[in-house]
């Protein structure tokens, strides 16, 4: 890791070294600029260089702030519009009697980084329980809402963890979850989210070890390579080590399967940023992970680099080996088999009939987007593909 490189991520940090914040430069701007937006960082490093503006490198700061600035400010007003679309969506939802919580976006940025606006989503994400779905999706078409071409609700009831809308003037994107993950890779129902949901002054939200977990099967499900993803669990794990037990952690972890997810990603983290070490704290929680022994071979895989890739490079590769981060050998076995042969009502939404032939269509596409020869086809974009099992 050269210098800058560690300049950067020393930015990402709850707590960054401050010898650290007085060495960037002026001429480091444009490459701290690029590196923060291609990893969907520049919010977050925006902010925290206004936070640490009296540590940092007066000419830096002068350089960086005036440069990008009005970029900031941009995505500042996506941020407070999506605010304004999330709450009409809150509301219509209240008056319809079905619960719900906003778990990523501006929301999740408030509450682990402090600023709604260091944190920026391409989509609305909202948690309901999974028995409101029907209900729900009526509320959103009623406010004019699309539901996304050839992922009817029933087919994403059957098969993943949440239904995707579409405005068609504003062109937003919601997220209606019921889950955070494939069902059946990983010990977690609506059922058991709902119980770590919490009532505040702002409304309902997450606890913060739930939120933790969302983040984990969130890494898991992008294949371990977003650096995005990695400093928001950081995040969490820094407001948790002041406001959680690691018993109380680990229970939660180990009952939803997660335990090699947890010891990969921590592992991540200190190969990341090796002074968290350092902290007592953190490190308790860190100790999570101690007992589970890893392979090599996934550990040297999986790995964060701030150049030369982004998350999704080898999307298909990387999911197949993500599989074997489940709690068991069975529970990867079984996950590619439940892949391969969906209920009937999955097809039926798909093809219009359970028939043999359309279950073996379906088995077919399955196996092309697999091996990443049939993306373009029955609507297999990028997003889906990461999505639909």
């Amino acid at each position: 890791m050269d210098k800058i490189q560690k300049l950067f991520l020393n930015l990402l940090l709850p707590e960054p070294e401050r010898g650290l914040l007085e060495d960037i430069e002026p001429g480091h701007k444009e490459w701290i600029f690029e590196t923060a937006k291609a990893h969907s960082l520049f919010a977050l490093v925006f902010s925290q260089i206004e936070r640490f503006k009296n540590e940092l490198n007066g000419g830096f700061y002068t350089a960086f702030t005036s440069s990008y600035k009005r970029a900031f400010l941009t995505s500042a007003v996506v941020s407070a519009l999506q605010e304004k679309t999330e709450k009409e969506i809150l509301s219509t939802l209240e008056s319809s009697g079905i619960p719900a919580v906003v778990i990523k976006g501006n929301s999740l940025a408030k509450r682990i980084y402090g600023d709604p606006n260091s944190r920026t989503s391409t989509d609305i994400d909202i948690l309901i329980k999974r028995e409101d779905a029907e209900r729900a999706e009526d509320a959103l078409l009623s406010l004019g809402l699309e539901p996304e071409e050839d992922m009817p609700l029933r087919y994403c009831l059957s098969r993943i963890h949440h239904a995707t809308y579409h405005h068609p003037e504003t062109k937003q994107g919601v997220e209606i979850h019921w889950s955070f993950g494939i069902p059946y890779l990983f010990d977690l129902g609506s059922e058991d989210i709902w119980r770590e949901v919490k009532r505040d002054a702002e409304g309902l939200s997450l606890s913060d070890e739930m939120t933790l977990l969302m983040l984990l099967i969130h890494h898991h499900s992008h294949s371990f390579r977003e650096l995005r993803i990695l400093t928001d669990i950081l995040w969490v794990l820094h407001r948790l080590k002041n406001r959680s037990t690691g018993y109380r952690i680990e229970k939660l972890i180990e009952k939803a399967g997660l335990r090699k997810v947890y010891g990969l990603t921590i592992g991540q983290i200190q190969d990341v940023w090796p002074q968290v070490r350092e902290d007592e704290k953190l490190n308790a929680l860190f100790r999570i992970s101690e007992n589970m022994e890893l392979p090599g071979v996934i550990k040297g895989y999986f790995t964060i680099r701030l150049e030369g890739q982004k998350g999704g490079v080898h999307l298909y590769r990387d999911k197949f080996i993500a599989r074997f981060l489940l709690k068991n050998m069975g529970r990867t076995l079984t996950s590619f088999f439940r892949t391969l042969l969906p209920p009937a009502v999955a097809v039926e939404e798909i093809y219009g009939k359970s028939t043999i032939l359309n279950h073996l269509r379906f088995i077919l596409w399955r196996l092309k987007d697999w091996t990443g020869t049939g993306r373009k086809s029955h609507a297999t974009s990028k997003k889906k593909s990461q999505d639909a099992p």
